[in-house]
């Protein structure tokens, strides 16, 4: 249902498994998930991990804006789920450059709705952090939702944009998705998207209150 360079999700016998190869050099990626929805039942064989999920649907972003089942409450879910990814990825010096769609999933918890999860799960988009500046060091797949200063990066390598430019991405992807329907003027999250798009990148900050 879902494949790139590095993960793959599949479906079988209503168990969903996540397949990751390299997972020795690819793990503190795979780290930044919740634990609630992964099970400790892994394999690895031939450098590739494979874990059962505990969830009971995996659904892409990109599916769930087509299918114009876009509220509030998920809106809100989306900037907490990512929001908590990017601070673990921080611990780990990685950041992300842009965030899209087709990339995030909604992983239902068979556990608890209060475990239900938002998860960004592309590796060519993660680069390195040094110091709380980015380390640019390969061309950006995708622009839409990237933060101005990124997009004004013309030589690689490049060390001149910090770990905020994913703030305005996460902010700029849930703008994107408002519509007549969902009215968040003087809402938390309205607040959190005005935090992180800031124009200035050293002003900002990811906190939904």
């Amino acid at each position: 249902m879902y494949k790139n360079s590095i993960i793959e999700i599949e479906k079988y016998k209503n168990i969903y498994h996540l397949k990751v190869k390299k997972y020795a050099d690819n793990a503190f990626l795979i780290d930044t998930f919740a634990e609630q929805i992964m099970s400790c039942k892994t394999a690895l064989k031939n450098e590739e991990k494979k874990i059962d999920l505990i969830v009971s649907n995996v659904t892409c972003l990109e599916d769930l804006i087509k299918e114009k089942k876009i509220t509030l409450e998920l809106l809100e879910l989306l900037f907490i789920s990512l929001e908590q990814q990017l601070k673990l990825l921080e611990q780990t010096n990685h950041t992300i450059s842009n965030f899209s769609p087709k990339h995030i999933f909604l992983f239902k918890s068979k556990i608890s709705n209060l475990l239900t999860k938002f998860i960004f799960l592309n590796f060519e988009d993660v680069y390195e952090l040094s110091d709380d500046v980015v380390l640019i060091d390969k061309p950006f797949r995708i622009k839409k939702n990237m933060a101005p200063e990124l997009k004004k990066v013309k030589k690689i390598p490049n060390r001149t944009v910090t770990n905020t430019a994913a703030y305005w991405s996460l902010a700029s992807l849930i703008e994107n998705m408002l519509n007549k329907n969902i009215d968040i003027r003087s809402t938390p999250l309205d607040w959190a998207l005005k935090r992180c798009l800031i124009k200035e990148p050293e002003h900002r900050f990811l906190l939904l209150i």
